[in-house]
């Protein structure tokens, strides 16, 4: 009987603790359903007003998720370190889920972030530019915090700390010449190395494949 009192206390306290590590996926969810709606209405915002309609229409999608993701950062940003659970910040609840929730998709996530990370420093020849270097951070720290994938938030990084420089400067190495070119844009930077990102994917799936 006392065997059968004491599988009932651990079972008990199994789960307790479950649920405490999944509360933290739960806190950092509603947390990201209302940056989601702070986005949404920012972005309605912006369709009614008069600017809007002088906005090619081709460009009025991409220009309104634009507007979806900054404000989201903006939000969750905002939140960082406030206490949204019992004594937690939303970044402590955040890096609770990390370590405790990490399941098969957080774990490749977290790979693939990485990998990117390490790819946009290669593909600059490891440039050392004080302005480049600190966009590369900023999109480090805000991987943490963001759904976005780490190409998006290294282009959002630099547009903040590049005092005017082009990507084209950092990118425009020996190796990159037939694909960066002095007059080449940002936008189109970001394209070369998205096209590279889905080379190394592809490669890796091939290598994959093979071994299996």
């Amino acid at each position: 009987m006392q065997s059968k009192g004491w599988i009932r206390l651990v079972a008990i306290l199994l789960a307790i603790a479950s649920l405490w590590q999944l509360s933290f996926t739960a806190v950092t969810a509603i947390q990201e359903k209302k940056a989601e709606k702070f986005a949404e209405k920012a972005a309605v915002a912006a369709q009614e007003a008069a600017a809007f309609a002088q906005i090619p229409v081709e460009n009025q999608a991409y220009y309104l998720d634009s507007i979806r993701k900054e404000q989201n950062r903006v939000y969750i940003d905002s939140i960082s370190n406030k206490k949204v659970y019992l004594w937690n910040t939303y970044k402590d609840c955040k890096t609770q889920e990390i370590n405790l929730g990490l399941d098969l998709k957080g774990g490749m996530n977290v790979m693939l972030q990485v990998q990117l990370q390490d790819l946009v420093k290669a593909l600059s020849g490891d440039n050392m530019n004080p302005e480049f270097q600190k966009a590369l951070a900023l999109a480090k720290e805000r991987s943490v915090n963001s759904r976005d994938d780490y190409i998006t938030l290294f282009a959002n990084a630099w547009k903040e700390v590049s005092n005017g420089q082009r990507l084209a400067q950092i990118f425009g190495t020996y190796e990159m010449k037939d694909k960066v070119k002095p007059e080449s844009t940002d936008a189109e930077v970001i394209n070369v190395i998205r096209e590279e990102a889905r080379s190394l994917e592809t490669a890796e799936g091939s290598s994959s494949s093979s071994l299996v």
